[in-house]
């Protein structure tokens, strides 16, 4: 691993075997007799419908990347790669938290709407919102998934539905995560099969921790350490290294016997996002030199960011201020270029089903809070919404299952108004703070400004009431298998 001294590290655990050939066999397995005419079967549609490439890169704060104004080396590829795109500069997810945030983009819907509010819950059986890959396969489409994590595991997330193949981390065959080069392996076979437009969904998890990263990576985002003292000084103020980590992540910093310094774990975190960003590049490359890459819809995002000790927070989920909920968002659109390479307004995750639906031709239902960004832009007047409101993790007392972490009760709230972000928490009182004035959001405006605060309370309780809870979850234990998967991602004790 990257040392303070020496900068070297032992080699990381991989997944035995070459990871094309499991690609090939795993196909095999899973669509027994699969052939290029086969794969592509189903309604005849028009030629004209792009084929579709949506890349999550899990736990990827959008200010921590080169193109939104970072000053580390961590997606030069990335950025060479996506000089066509659109990227918007003010994406944020509804929920920091994996299996919520993946099944509002998957859906269009808010995980409240959804029964969503964990990671250990799945997508109810009987919800009547459709898929992505249900309604592109009803209209023709092949519909794929390649996921990093067994967290998103398909069966047990309910996200498979409507994808004819989705290659999750083999529940007790495998391992529970992948690297973005074996998710990327898995991809490449999938992207000649069939015939139609395709919509591909790929999914990287390097970016979450305990960020296995190759030596040359670390030491080359170690090596400023001025740089370093800057970064770590503007985020955490003197914030105790104790109150920065709680056990789960202690447990996840200890290398060859010894607990890494802060300032390591920033660097590995940078590491991780060079390594998949690079991936990322590379997967631009394969797609563009395969059959759907032509006058496809392309769109790079993440469920969520990560603390990295801002607020005195490590992690994701329980935290609403910017460093978890703000994401990267590119668009590189099928048609002829957009006005703008650079779009301000705020946009959401809420977004990106309605923005693939209208692309790939397809009704989108009023009744889904997102819109099409391709639309907005091409409006002349930019994107401009209502506020966003993003919730946090959830747990009820009653329903919290034996063994859980970082579990808390109640609920938690932002309401983002432009520059403005209200938080309300039943735990503690509400916050106001104006992000454009004070970006790292230390500053908290609420008795300066009551008159606004009463105006975004009711907001919030106005969309509460239009989004009524519908957590259903029985108070029992997690599913053996997604219990497996969780303990060794980190989510629940051993």
């Amino acid at each position: 691993m990257a040392s303070a001294s020496g900068c070297t590290r032992s080699g990381r655990t991989r997944w035995a075997g070459n990871p094309t050939f499991v690609a090939l066999g795993v196909l095999s397995l899973l669509v027994p007799g699969l052939s290029a005419a086969q794969a592509g079967s189903g309604p005849d549609i028009s030629s004209s419908r792009p084929s579709i490439l949506l890349l999550s890169i899990d736990t990827l704060r959008a200010d921590h990347l080169g193109l939104y104004g970072y000053p580390r080396p961590t997606d030069p590829n990335l950025a060479r790669a996506t000089g066509s795109f659109t990227l918007f500069s003010s994406a944020f997810t509804p929920m920091p938290l994996t299996v919520p945030a993946h099944a509002s983009m998957l859906t269009g819907l808010h995980p409240r709407d959804l029964g969503l509010l964990n990671n250990h819950q799945a997508l109810a059986p009987g919800h009547p919102g459709a898929t992505l890959a249900q309604r592109l396969k009803a209209a023709g489409y092949r519909t794929a998934a390649v996921v990093g994590s067994g967290v998103l595991a398909g069966e047990l997330t309910g996200l498979r539905r409507g994808f004819d193949i989705y290659l999750d981390p083999a529940p007790g065959k495998v391992a529970t995560r992948r690297t973005a080069a074996e998710v990327n392996a898995l991809v490449a076979p999938l992207l000649e099969m069939g015939e139609g437009p395709l919509f591909l969904l790929v999914h990287y998890y390097d970016v979450h921790e305990p960020y296995d990263v190759p030596d040359r990576l670390a030491c080359l985002l170690r090596a400023d350490p001025a740089l370093e003292d800057v970064l770590l000084q503007r985020r955490l103020r003197g914030v105790a290294y104790s109150k920065v980590l709680n056990r789960r992540h202690t447990d996840a910093l200890r290398r060859q016997g010894r607990e890494i310094s802060l300032r390591e774990m920033l660097a590995l975190y940078d590491a991780a996002v060079r390594l998949a960003t690079d991936q990322a590049a590379r997967l631009l490359e394969m797609w563009d030199a395969s059959r759907a890459g032509p006058g496809s819809l392309v769109i790079i995002t993440s469920d969520h960011g990560e603390g990295l000790g801002q607020h005195g927070y490590w992690s994701h989920g329980m935290n609403l201020f910017d460093e978890t909920l703000r994401v990267p968002l590119l668009v590189r659109w099928p048609d002829a270029p957009l006005a703008s390479r650079r779009q301000m307004g705020q946009v959401s995750l809420l977004d990106v089903a309605p923005t693939v639906l209208a692309a790939a031709g397809l009704e989108v239902s009023h009744d889904l809070p997102g819109r099409d960004l391709a639309r907005e832009i091409a409006s002349g007047t930019g994107v401009t919404r209502q506020p966003l409101v993003v919730q946090r993790m959830r747990y009820v007392p009653a329903q919290r299952p034996p063994g859980l972490r970082n579990w808390r009760a109640g609920d938690g709230f932002a309401v983002l108004d432009g520059s403005l972000k209200y938080i309300e928490e039943e735990e503690g009182p509400p916050t106001l703070y104006d992000r454009a004035a004070d970006p790292l959001e230390r500053n908290d405006l609420l008795r300066r400004f009551p008159g606004r605060r009463a105006q975004l309370h009711q907001f919030l309780a106005a969309w509460m009431a239009r989004y009524p809870d519908r957590l259903i979850w029985p108070p029992q234990a997690v599913d053996p298998e997604r219990a497996r998967i969780l303990r060794s991602l980190g989510y629940i004790d051993r």
